[in-house]
């Protein structure tokens, strides 16, 4: 008797999930984040709110090989919003835990809802020359 083959699972959707969610989570972390540096991009300060690109990272070597481990590119968490990207290790360590204190927090409240921080002023896109 032959083995039933198993179904291909199209990831690209799965994967379109976890790139939304790491990117709601990173920015919100970002107005957690307790002695951050002050953001140098002029457009997030005018939006009081992380809205400047995400770059790749080294710094989510960690999420990335665990999500190539599950199967997955690897793609959805490579990136942090810039002004984590750039910070020092020990402002990056301060960061590290306004995220523990945001997972702490959805996980007590279930109604808490990641916001989506969207560009409030229109203007030119980013060209980081990736």
């Amino acid at each position: 008797m032959a083995k039933p083959e198993m179904p291909s699972v199209d990831l690209s959707a799965i994967e379109e999930r976890l790139a939304d969610h790491h990117e709601r989570f990173a920015r919100t972390a970002v107005l957690l984040w307790l002695e951050r540096p002050r953001c140098g991009l002029r457009k997030c300060r005018r939006d009081h709110c992380c809205t400047g690109p995400m770059v790749k990272s080294e710094r989510t070597s960690g999420a990335t090989a665990a999500q190539k481990f599950m199967g997955l590119s690897g793609a959805a968490a490579a990136r942090l919003p810039l002004c984590v990207a750039l910070a020092p290790d020990w402002q990056y360590e301060n960061y590290l835990e306004a995220r523990r204190r945001l997972q702490a927090m959805l996980a007590t409240d279930p109604t808490l809802r990641l916001p989506r921080y969207d560009r409030q002023l229109t203007g030119r896109l980013w060209d980081l020359g990736e």
